[in-house]
């Protein structure tokens, strides 16, 4: 599902960050109550690198002289 603008209502991390514990739960009863688990080729969604730009060492530098 998409927003207006185009961009995701959902994002990978938040789609993982839902299904793991219900996939774990999923494996747990499989393995107690002896039926085929149906999510055992699932993979995780591949999360995009969040774009840091950390400060230069003179940013670092007049920060500390700042504070």
């Amino acid at each position: 599902m998409e927003k207006e603008d185009g961009s995701r209502t959902l994002s990978n991390a938040r789609v993982n960050n839902i299904l793991w514990p219900l996939i774990s739960i999923m494996i747990v009863a499989a393995e107690e109550f002896k039926f085929d688990y149906p999510f055992s080729r699932y993979r995780a969604l591949k999360e995009q690198k969040a774009d840091s730009s950390p400060m230069t060492l003179q940013e670092v530098k007049r920060f500390l002289d700042y504070v």
